[in-house]
Order: structure tokens, then C-alpha cells, then sequence
């Protein structure tokens, strides 16, 4: 009778070797997948939030115009005056505005702290109010600029010749609000747990 012969404990160990780094490679894969998923989901959101932001700030315009009798001279719409619009003062400012809770729909200067996005858990929108809201990831801060249609100084234009250039900037986790947008497409990208949206705001009044 033929004796059989099994597997040597060599053996035995390469190919339980073999078994654990299939399984740790499985395992490390599956929780790499888990967290790219995770960065995809914060960067779609973050993208979300910052075109909102443009929108908002679009709202607020609008809301200035149709609120008001225009006419002309000391009747005419101030699309850029009020509801946080407006400092010629300044090349450029800084803003905070959120959606969902009253107080928090209009633009309001940057404060150090307020730019903190909270989740409204009743209607599951973003603010800047912390009151009863659920802290999220990530920050939002709007930042204006003002030019002339013209060509004609900030100072002496007339409102309808205004142009807003608004900038919505988000970031999450490690990202880090830029100081100006003066080099946004360099300093503000998804590598870098930031995104951003622009446009360009007018009166939408003409009074020529």
C-alpha cells in the first residue's frame, strides 16, 4: 500500500502567505474605494455649494431690484445697494451667506469664525447659523469685486453702470480659504479639498 503524502509545514506557510496578503490587499483596496468615494461625494457637495453661493448672492441682486419703483434719476434701481452690496471703498470684500433659515439669506461682511457651513436638520440646507444645526465639513466665503461698464471711476458711476465680479469659494477638511481670488484657479482645486464658481453680476436695469 502506497503511503500518501501531504503538504510540508514550508508549504503550508508560503501559501498562508499567500492567503493573508490576498486578503490585506483586499481589505486595504475596499477601504482605499471607501474613502476616494468619500472625497468624491465632499467634492460634488463642495462644487454644489459653491454655485450656490453665486446664486444666492444673484438672489440678493435680484430681490434689490424688484423691491423697489424704478425710474429714473433718484428713482432708479440700486441693484448693488443694500442687503450687504457695496463698498467702493474696498478692491475687494468678503461675505458669508447661507439659504433655509431667516437672517442668514442676505450678505453679510466676513467675520472670523462665520464662514463654518451648519446642516439645517429640518431641511437638510446649509447655513451659517449654528442655532439647533448639525456642523458639516466645509467652509464658504464670497468674495466681490466691483468694475464699470464704462470705463468711468467706481466712485462717480452710476448704479446701472456697475459690474459685480462675484467669486463663491468652498473648502473641506484640510482646505484652506484663499485671501483673494486674485490666482483662484491656481491656489482653489479639488487636490487641494476646494472649489469655486464665478460670474459676473449686472444691474439688469438700462436706463439709456
Amino acid at each position: 500500500m502506497k503511503n500518501k503524502k501531504g503538504f510540508s509545514i514550508g508549504e503550508v506557510m508560503v501559501a498562508a502567505f499567500i492567503l493573508i496578503t490576498g486578503i490585506v490587499a483586499a481589505v486595504v483596496l475596499t477601504v482605499k474605494s471607501t474613502d476616494n468615494i468619500g472625497d468624491s461625494r465632499r467634492a460634488t457637495i463642495a462644487s454644489a455649494l459653491a454655485q450656490e453661493g453665486v446664486e444666492l448672492v444673484r438672489n440678493v441682486r435680484d430681490n434689490n431690484v424688484t423691491e423697489q419703483t424704478c425710474g429714473g434719476g433718484s428713482d432708479r434701481c440700486t441693484a448693488f445697494d443694500g442687503n450687504g452690496f457695496l463698498n467702493l471703498s474696498s478692491s475687494e470684500t468678503k461675505h458669508t451667506i447661507g439659504y433655509g433659515i431667516k437672517g442668514d439669506d442676505v450678505l453679510r461682511m466676513h467675520a472670523a469664525g462665520l464662514e463654518r457651513l451648519y446642516i439645517n436638520p429640518h431641511n437638510y440646507t446649509y447655513t451659517h447659523i449654528p442655532g439647533g444645526a448639525n456642523v458639516s465639513p466645509f467652509k464658504r466665503m464670497i468674495f466681490i469685486s466691483y468694475e464699470t461698464s464704462t470705463g468711468v471711476p467706481l466712485m462717480s458711476a452710476e448704479n446701472d453702470e456697475i459690474i459685480a465680479n462675484i467669486t463663491s469659494v468652498v473648502v473641506w477638511e484640510k482646505g484652506v480659504l484663499p485671501n483673494d481670488v486674485s490666482n483662484i484657479e491656481d491656489e482653489c482645486k479639488i487636490g487641494k479639498n476646494c472649489a469655486f464658481a464665478q460670474t459676473k453680476l449686472t444691474s439688469w436695469i438700462n436706463y439709456d
